[in-house]
């Protein structure tokens, strides 16, 4: 819409409307008055934007800042975590490696036993790394058999005899203790 402004002075609708008289009509107050409206609008909003936008600035300063920290005490905590799994596993290799299996030395008697030989009672003691068995074998050669069996073996440390008995069957009865290394205790 288009004001207009004819010789006498009036405008659109009839108003005064006078750029040369010094005193505004209607129509120019309200748009100085709106334009006044609209400028200080404009000031207050960029105002509050820069000073939203500062705010925002050091909160994200701030909040990058924190979790900086947070990252560098995680990967504080991860290496302390990592030092203490890592002599966890040491010590569990210590452990695994210097394990007793009681069960190997029941596989060690059963390598060492002649055909003709029945080892009928049994007992261990891992701490003297013996074994005392009851025997009974076919005969006297099944005997001097089993011993060269037992002189032989490389894990056996020591063996002594006893206690012979001969039955009416012709069998022989008798005492045998075994003394063996530390390696029959070691899974291989």
């Amino acid at each position: 819409m288009a004001i207009t402004v004819d010789q006498k002075g009036y405008g659109l609708a009839g108003q005064k409307f006078s750029l040369s008289s010094g005193t505004p009509g209607r129509l120019g107050v309200l748009l100085f008055r709106v334009t006044i409206i609209c400028l200080v609008v404009v000031i207050i909003g960029t105002g509050w934007l820069f000073f939203s936008w500062r705010g925002l600035n050091k909160d994200v300063t701030a909040t990058k800042k924190a979790i900086e920290e947070v990252q560098a005490n995680q990967r504080t905590a991860d290496a302390q975590k990592f030092v203490v799994v890592q002599s966890q596993l040491r010590a569990l290799k210590g452990i695994l490696e210097n394990h007793v299996y009681g069960s190997q030395v029941i596989e060690f008697v059963e390598s060492i036993a002649h055909p003709r030989v029945r080892f009928d009672g049994f007992g261990v003691n891992l701490s003297d790394r013996k074994v005392s068995v009851s025997v009974t074998a076919a005969n006297y050669t099944a005997v001097a058999e089993q011993l060269k069996i037992l002189d032989a073996d490389s894990r056996v440390s020591e063996f002594t005899t006893g206690s012979f008995k001969n039955s009416q069957t012709g069998t022989v009865s008798f005492s045998l203790s075994i003394g063996f290394k530390d390696e029959v205790l070691r899974k291989k």
